[in-house]
């Protein structure tokens, strides 16, 4: 991007109400899809959000496309969590950062030689394939959170069956706040809310949780 354009972009927009209005509903639609994103990882949830605070601005200052958004991915957080997987609990933090700058490093080399035009050889089947992969993928290394059952077998498909052989074990409480969150963004996607849908899907079943927990403390 040359400093004309960057210039361009850093003055103030004459539509800033609408640009105000895009911001915000970006965010609060951001916000639960980097914690997410951050849990996939297998990491502390606040790496998303200090993910999103950063990679955000520094992203959109640089790019020169208007529809380009600039946020964490379900099939970068799967790729990501491989790759932690093999490291302890108090070395994953330092080789997160590690591989986050090795990445950006490459991107930037990849694209100072151009070799971006080389994904234009792969074939839409190729990207299909792999992003279906990537949600079963995710649907199915979330079924533990769901259930609050936690498998020990080795991957996600092995896990799966070792929950639908103890399904006497599965925490009801817990299956029944996730299902209701599901329920929650799936309905609220139907109405003028959609757009909010998971934020507001968060922080109403936060609220019955914490209300939930403080009744069974008094009882």
């Amino acid at each position: 991007m040359s400093r004309s354009q960057l210039s361009k972009q850093l003055q103030p927009s004459p539509n800033w109400r609408a640009d105000g209005s895009a911001a915000l509903t970006n965010t609060l639609t951001m916000i639960p899809d980097a914690l997410a994103n951050a849990l996939l990882m297998g990491v502390n949830p606040v790496y998303g959000l200090h993910a999103l605070m950063v990679g955000t601005p520094l992203g959109a200052l640089v790019s020169g496309s208007e529809f380009m958004t600039i946020n964490a991915t379900g099939a970068m957080a799967v790729v990501m969590a491989g790759v932690l997987a093999e490291f302890g609990p108090e070395q994953q933090a330092s080789a997160l950062v590690t591989l986050t700058v090795l990445v950006g490093l490459f991107q930037v080399l990849l694209g100072l030689f151009r070799l971006d035009g080389f994904l234009r050889f792969v074939s839409n089947a190729v990207l299909t394939g792999f992003m279906n992969g990537v949600a079963v993928a995710i649907v199915l290394g979330q079924l533990g959170r769901l259930t609050g059952y936690n498998s020990e077998a080795g991957n996600r498909i092995t896990q799966t069956l070792d929950l639908l052989l103890h399904l006497n074990q599965v925490d009801l409480a817990t299956t029944l706040i996730g299902l209701g969150a599901i329920g929650l963004i799936l309905l609220l996607s139907r109405t003028p809310l959609r757009q909010f849908n998971l934020v507001l899907a968060l922080l109403l079943m936060t609220a019955l949780t914490a209300l939930w927990q403080s009744a069974s403390r008094a009882a």
